[in-house]
């Protein structure tokens, strides 16, 4: 009973989505939609809205249909084979995991703007040990203090937003807001582009499912949860861009850090500072979120005996130690040998990859096994799904020739290891 009573309820679900979503990144992406589509740019948030919400949609069907960790690993083992789930379970960890090396990074990179005493490389270096030792003490300590952590961060996080929003909006200029659509900025490339910036903004949402067997009902919860969520940060980030708009101008395209700026000019260094504060506080709660499903995909191909039993063997806590270790170790590997910025360029690449599998996945649970009744259901037959799908492509067509080097490199070397465990077990 106490175990069950310490797992994620709907709004801690919801506030740990929000957590991993918003980033220190959500303060400075004002400035770099406004310079590629000026006033515009707002119609290019709704789109990546959109977008972000149909996936968002995709995954929420499928989490409808089971209580277990795992997420894509989960879909597509159960949609198309042993196979085809451990080559997404594999490169999906990957990703995880270099993109918490990369939110760490960043971390540490937002308090440089604090103090320059973060700019020196051995105190950098030293940072980054320190947080990843206390994230994993943190997660191998418990799912309730967890929790607690997460949920106190993304109130902190939403705290100067929320007040930035309520004060700015009495500070609008409108004028600002002419031309409404400049001469140009809806080029379809310079269009998709933009809109592919805002959208890398959405992720993590993705990987909510990954924690599932740690929430209370998931498959009731968390595909309400994920679409909450998904409206939630999408209303937050369409206002931010209204009022940034409203209140800098075309001052905005050469704001460094937008919503700070925005902030000061209607509230002096006050309103800098708290918007200070919580880019540091946003950046933290996104380390926090990181470090919770980060190690999940592999305990989860752990449980099913594809990955060494060890990585998911649970603590007294009733949290996969050793998954957790193993993952924090090569994350911090990662974070300091420097090339996690490439490597995160790789990681955003198996993310979109991992999109159309999952979709597919959920075309098959539709037709193949209709027996299964999850508690959403998307409207509009197969229209978002393919829709998903397409996107997904196109998305990808965006990714360099090195980048695709580099993941089929990932999946050729799974190959092996995969023969080991199946024959093995």
């Amino acid at each position: 009973m106490d175990k069950e009573s310490n797992k994620l309820g709907f709004w801690s679900i919801v506030l740990l989505g929000i957590n991993g979503i918003i980033g220190s990144g959500i303060f400075l992406l004002p400035n770099n939609a406004y310079k590629s589509m000026g006033t515009s740019s707002i119609l290019a948030f709704l789109c990546a809205m959109i977008l972000a919400l149909f996936i968002a949609l995709v995954i929420a069907e499928n989490a409808s249909l089971f209580n277990d960790d795992g997420g894509p690993y989960l879909y597509t083992k159960e949609a198309f084979g042993d196979f085809i789930g451990y080559e997404i379970g594999v490169i999906n960890w990957i990703a995880q995991i270099v993109a918490f090396a990369t939110v760490v990074n960043g971390f540490v990179t937002t308090l440089s703007g604090v103090s320059p005493i973060f700019y020196d490389t051995v105190i950098k270096n030293i940072t980054i040990v320190i947080v990843f030792l206390l994230l994993m003490l943190l997660n191998i300590r418990g799912l309730k203090l967890n929790r607690n952590v997460n949920n106190i961060l993304t109130i902190s996080k939403l705290v100067p937003l929320v007040l930035f929003l309520a004060v700015g909006i009495f500070f609008l200029n409108g004028a600002h807001y002419q031309p409404l659509i400049a001469e140009g900025v809806l080029e379809p490339n310079n269009f998709s582009q933009t809109i592919f910036l805002i959208f890398y903004a959405f992720g993590g949402f993705e990987s909510l499912p990954l924690v599932a067997g740690e929430m209370k009902n998931p498959r009731k919860n968390l595909p309400r949860a994920i679409v909450t969520t998904i409206l939630m940060v999408s209303l937050i980030y369409v206002l931010l861009q209204i009022v940034s708009i409203g209140i800098l101008g075309s001052d905005l395209a050469n704001s460094v850090v937008p919503v700070q700026d925005a902030f000061t000019k209607i509230a002096g260094p006050f309103g800098g500072a708290i918007v200070a504060a919580g880019t540091v506080v946003a950046s933290a709660g996104a380390c926090v979120a990181g470090a919770f499903w980060m190690s999940r995909p592999g305990v989860a191909m752990s449980e099913n005996k594809m990955l060494p039993q060890f990585l998911s063997k649970k603590n007294k806590f009733e949290m996969p130690q050793y998954g957790i270790i193993v993952s924090m170790i090569i994350a911090l590997l990662v974070s300091l040998s420097g090339s996690f910025v490439f490597l995160s360029q790789i990681s955003s690449v198996i993310t979109f990859v991992i999109f159309i599998p999952t979709t597919l996945a959920l075309i098959v649970f539709r037709f193949k096994h209709k027996e299964r009744k999850g508690s959403f259901t998307i409207k509009g037959g197969l229209i978002i799904p393919i829709l998903v799908i397409i996107f997904s492509v196109i998305l990808l067509t965006q990714t360099t020739f090195i980048q695709w080097i580099s993941l089929i490199l990932t999946f050729v070397v799974a190959i092996p290891f995969y023969f080991i465990y199946y024959r093995r077990n």
